[in-house]
């Protein structure tokens, strides 16, 4: 085998993590110059391997104390190669392109509060993904976990002591009929217009959100986004896809827009 020919492995999962810039209401809001929020992470080199973190808030740093709470957070990413293959490339009995790859990733996170006075409040979120191929692919093959999504979203307003819950329904299956880029682009109307970010092609696993009591007041739900006054914009289940890989994005916040 060409010594520069290889596979190349690529993972990462993020429970959460992001960087606060204002703490108050504009004009008078306070720039926060170390606004970060430092959580660990897990994530694997290009050989492969595995990597896992699971722990609680002590071990997160954030300037900003009790802007994003949570009981418990985990991520697994795992790479490797076919077990019996690898057995028998190290024997000299099969040629290293033709091993299987496999990569996981996963991600799950209980109790997420986000905010102060306006909170958003998920039960619990789990995320997976995993991609398979050869040393020889041009693509990997990239399927979405049936058991990603949500429980108990809603918004909170503490000064109201009142809870505004959502219904948030994902469908992945859509998505793992497309599983390389190829396969998606080739789909009708999935070439439409605006459906790419930074050169990628963009989607969502999120096919509904919904109210399930009375809406918080002067809220708007536009496709997978929730704009909530003095909170800002949630973004819902994000997924960028390009040749090599499918990043998938459960929740994204702007917070204060």
């Amino acid at each position: 085998m060409d010594p520069n020919r290889r596979y190349v492995f690529r993972g990462y999962a993020v429970p959460f993590g992001g960087r606060i810039g204002r703490l108050g209401e504009c004009p008078n809001g306070e720039k926060i110059a170390d606004g970060f929020i430092e959580a660990p992470a897990a994530a694997i080199g290009v050989v492969g391997g595995r990597s896992r973190v699971r722990f609680g808030p002590r071990a997160v740093q954030c300037q900003i104390r009790n802007f994003v709470r949570f009981r418990q957070a985990e991520a697994t990413v795992i790479g490797q190669f076919d077990l019996d293959g690898h057995y028998k490339v190290t024997c000299h009995e099969l040629d290293l392109d033709e091993l299987a790859t496999n990569t996981q990733a996963t991600t799950a996170v209980d109790g997420l509060e986000v905010g102060t006075q306006i909170r958003l409040r998920v039960g619990r979120y789990f995320a997976g993904i995993s991609s398979t191929s050869k040393v020889t692919d041009g693509e990997p093959s990239v399927i979405i976990d049936p058991q990603t999504g949500y429980s108990q979203v809603s918004f909170q307003d503490r000064q109201a002591r009142k809870e505004y819950p959502l219904a948030v329904e994902v469908d992945v299956n859509r998505l793992n009929r497309t599983p390389t880029q190829v396969a998606f682009m080739s789909k009708s109307g999935q070439q439409e217009k605006g459906r790419t970010v930074d050169g990628q092609l963009y989607d969502t696993i999120v096919t509904k959100v919904a109210r399930t009591k009375e809406p918080f007041p002067n809220s708007r739900i536009d496709g997978n986004s929730v704009v909530v006054p003095g909170w800002g914009t949630l973004f819902l289940g994000d997924v960028l896809i390009s040749p090599h890989t499918r990043r998938l994005t459960m929740l994204r916040a702007h917070l204060g827009v």
